[in-house]
């Protein structure tokens, strides 16, 4: 939803800026506001497919995928002759990098995600991961409720078969589940 309202801000803003205050014909706005949607679109999908990477920042996705995608569409621009306004797409490209940003900064400004881990193996220095709440399970019978995320080391020769037993239920429920290497 979030990228759906920073997206008609960065499209139809520029425009209505621009058709008050510069005297352009119509096909440059209805071209631009079309070519902003399209290139709008394609940088919420490449920005999508990147994220999907572990471990990576979505506000270091950002800027590449913004160049990638408008470089993209100038380039298709410059080939058609396509009429467009230099103006539009200048303020466009910016509120883009700053609505996703800002929208990136929101997403990430709420609480820790708690996950709980097996202190076994590798998985035993989790602790010093910051920015998570890191919840102990200290043995398999252990009652616990709402786990959303279990991490272990699954190759472990410490882990048990009671705890192969938690984590098969965990993920049959439907818990994300990740080895720790």
């Amino acid at each position: 939803m979030r990228f759906i309202i920073c997206g008609v801000i960065a499209i139809f803003l520029p425009a209505f800026i621009l058709n008050i205050f510069a005297d352009l014909p119509e096909g440059f706005i209805s071209h631009s506001i079309f070519i902003g949607a399209v290139c709008y679109v394609f940088h919420l999908l490449l920005s999508h497919k990147l994220s999907n990477y572990p471990g990576k920042h979505e506000n270091l996705i950002l800027l590449p995928s913004v160049i990638v995608t408008y470089s993209f569409s100038l380039v298709v621009i410059t080939l058609f002759q396509v009429t467009y306004s230099v103006a539009y797409f200048v303020w466009h490209i910016l509120l883009v990098i700053c609505l996703d940003y800002w929208s990136n900064r929101m997403k990430y400004s709420g609480p820790n995600p708690t996950i709980h881990y097996i202190p076994l193996g590798k998985a035993k220095n989790l602790e010093q991961i910051p920015n998570v709440n890191l919840v102990k399970l200290e043995e398999p019978n252990q009652v616990v409720s709402n786990i959303q995320t279990l991490v272990a080391d699954l190759y472990s020769p410490k882990l048990t078969d009671e705890w192969e037993r938690f984590i098969s239920k965990q993920t049959l429920a439907g818990v994300d589940t990740y080895n720790v290497r």
